[in-house]
């Protein structure tokens, strides 16, 4: 009878330790940094939304499935103010083949991407196509006709 107590304690160890193994298992999935899957859908786009960093971790990742142009803006900007009144016109003209992204370069979000597209005034343009590529960087409003023609050859190329 001694060795089955034996057997028992060896076999509720096992147990134990299976057990213990199993909840850490668990545990590192559960709490595992999650990619964005290719097959998630990107974040909506909304003229409304004054900061849309969402919408451009997903144009720079190539998620869009379209390219898009970053408005880099501020509130308090003349220029500003009229660049995005035609700007808002531009998807529809495009038929909903790009899209227009707005960064409030005063809120808080926008800091990271101030750096990385080196943002040194307002209005600040990065166009960005379809899979991720930045293909210029303009600061300065050079207007609608300018825009529009860098997207007609943007969406020519695709």
């Amino acid at each position: 009878m001694g060795w089955n107590k034996g057997i028992m304690q060896r076999g509720r160890a096992v147990v134990l330790v299976l057990s213990t193994l199993g909840l850490v298992v668990v545990a590192c999935t559960w709490f595992a940094p999650r990619s964005a899957s290719q097959d998630e859908p990107p974040p909506p786009l909304d003229w409304s939304s004054e900061t849309n960093p969402a919408a451009l971790k997903a144009a720079e990742a190539g998620r869009l499935g379209r390219p898009a142009v970053v408005f880099f803006y501020a509130e308090w900007c003349p220029v500003c103010q009229q660049a995005g009144a035609e700007l808002q016109a531009l998807p529809q003209v495009a038929g909903g083949r790009l899209a227009v992204i707005r960064m409030n370069v005063d809120h808080s979000a926008s800091r990271p991407f101030l750096r990385k597209y080196r943002v040194r005034g307002v209005p600040t343009f990065v166009l960005i196509d379809d899979d991720g590529t930045v293909l210029a960087n303009v600061s300065g409003w050079p207007g609608r006709d300018a825009i529009e023609r860098a997207f007609v050859q943007v969406l020519a190329s695709r």
